[in-house]
Formats: C-alpha cells, structure tokens, sequence
C-alpha cells in the first residue's frame, strides 16, 4: 500500500543508495490531489536507507513543474522485502496508466550513474523545476506585435509592390497611350452623352428624311404645273444651244 507524502520535495540522496528505478515510457492525463489535471511522468525508486530499503512512487507533473510523492506502508523494510515492496509500487503505478521501463541504474558504472540520477526531477525536486525564466528560444516562439520593427514609408511602398507581384496581381494600365484615352473617353460621363447625342441626331434625320418623301408623295403635281414646267424646260433648253 503507498500513501500520499506532502512532507517530501526531493530524494535528495547519493547516487551510489539508488537500488532500483523505474521511470514511465510515456506521460499520462493525470489528476492528483490538489493540482489541476494535466500531463505527468512517473518514477519508482528503491533507495538504501541507514538500516533498511524504502521505496517511493512519485509523480511530476509537466505543467505545473511539482513532484507528488507516495511512500510505501511501512515506509523501510528489511532488504529480504524489498522485492516485494518494489512489485507493489509498479503495480500502484501502472494502475494509474502508465508503463514503466527499468532504467537498470544498479547496473550502471559509476559516473553513469551519476550523471543520469542527477538529471531526473526526483533529485532536483520541485523547487528546482519552478520559477524558471523562460529560455530565449521559449521566448522567440511567442513574439508580440508590440515587438516587430517599424517599417518606413519606402519599405512599405516595396512590400505592398511585392505582395502584389506575389498574388499574381497586374500592373496598372498605362493611361498616356492613345487607346487607353480612348477607352477612358468612352467610359466618361462625357463620351456617354456625346454617344446619346449622336445617336438622337440620326434618328431625327431619319425621321425629317421619312416626313419629305411622305410629303413629295402625297402631293403631286397638276396639269397647269406640268405644262408649265415643260415650257420652262424649253426655253432653257433653246438659250443654252442659242449660246453654242
């Protein structure tokens, strides 16, 4: 059986009285008491006392930087009991979902050993996890606006030209050749009304075309009128050969 232990922080303990330590192969959604859920990590060492061998489950939790600690019941036992007081701590662990791999530390040289107890939270404890400052590659991946560099007039004409380029976006037309100009008379107010205006003026001609032939037709000439201009006709004729 392994109770709560809010007395401890660390095993602050040489490396050459780790015994056995196990550590989790992955971390697991976690709630313990006390602390919100989040991710943790967990371990299970077995550690030479001054008379005996105690064994700790300990939890920590990747959010809020904190060791949770479980000692066995009874906390030291003889090293006979060890073994199986090291069973029942893998078996409270793992039943919290997490799988545990054997780090073989006891098999380890000497400075290997060393090196890797002294990397692990469980020695570092929790104090030594919080109240970090966030390293300058922590920082970088969350850069504020406030933060970026002001651009000047002509940078920005540049990029503004660059994005457009970018988006496949035409440049503007030229408006000093001639076809544009005609283009742009055509699409004023100005050309629309000159347009209209021809227009009106051709259908007006059309219609006073209309009413003339309408009139020539409807009123003919009478007889008096015919004999008249006949005899015009022949005393013009008669002067212009008299001229020959």
């Amino acid at each position: 059986m392994f109770k709560l232990d809010d007395s401890l922080e660390k095993v602050d303990l040489p490396a050459d009285r780790v015994l056995k330590l196990f550590r989790s192969m992955r971390d697991v959604q976690l709630a313990l008491p006390g602390q919100p859920s989040q991710e943790a990590s967990a371990y299970v060492c077995q550690y030479r006392t001054d008379k005996a061998v105690a064994t700790l489950a300990a939890f920590y939790l990747e959010r809020s930087r904190k060791l949770t600690f479980y000692h066995s019941e009874p906390r030291e036992v003889a090293a006979q009991k060890a073994s199986a007081i090291l069973e029942r701590g893998l078996d409270f662990v793992e039943s919290m979902g997490f799988l545990l791999t054997d780090m073989d530390i006891d098999l380890m040289a000497d400075a290997d050993r060393e090196m890797l107890w002294t990397s692990l939270p469980l020695y570092k404890g929790s104090a030594g996890q919080t109240g970090e400052s966030p390293t300058p590659e922590k920082q970088s991946n969350s850069v504020s606006d406030n933060a970026l560099p002001a651009f000047t007039e002509d940078e920005k004409s540049t990029l503004a030209s660059e994005e457009a380029r970018a988006a496949g976006e035409q440049e503007p037309p030229d408006l000093d050749t001639p076809e544009a100009q005609r283009q742009n008379e055509s699409n004023t107010p100005d050309g629309d009304e000159q347009a209209v205006d021809e227009l009106l003026a051709a259908v007006e001609n059309l219609r006073a075309g209309r009413a003339g032939l309408n009139r020539s037709i409807r009123k003919q000439a009478s007889p008096e009128e015919i004999t008249q201009r006949s005899l015009r006709l022949k005393e013009n004729l008669g002067r212009i050969l008299a001229s020959l």
